[in-house]
C-alpha cells in the first residue's frame, strides 16, 4: 500500500482546513493574500534562484492556524 498525499491548489490553505487534516501529509501554494506571504516569496526569489535555478521552490518554517508547518 502506497503513500497518501493531499496536493491540492491554495484554496485548500485555510486555518480551517489545515487544523482539520491534523498529521495527514499535503501539499500547496500559500495564497499571497496570508499575510506577509508576498514579501516573503520576494524576499526569498532572488537567493533561490540563484542557488538553484532548475527548481522554484523553497523550504521554510511556520505556524498557520496553530498548526507548524514547513
Amino acid at each position: 500500500m502506497g503513500l497518501s498525499l493531499i496536493v491540492a491548489d491554495s484554496a485548500l490553505y485555510t486555518a480551517n482546513t489545515v487544523q482539520d487534516l491534523g498529521d495527514f501529509p499535503w501539499i500547496t501554494r500559500v495564497p499571497e493574500t496570508i499575510g506577509g506571504t508576498r514579501e516573503l516569496i520576494l524576499a526569498a526569489s532572488g537567493e533561490w534562484l540563484e542557488i538553484r535555478p532548475e527548481r522554484a521552490y523553497t523550504v521554510l518554517g511556520s505556524s498557520y492556524g496553530g498548526v507548524k508547518q514547513r
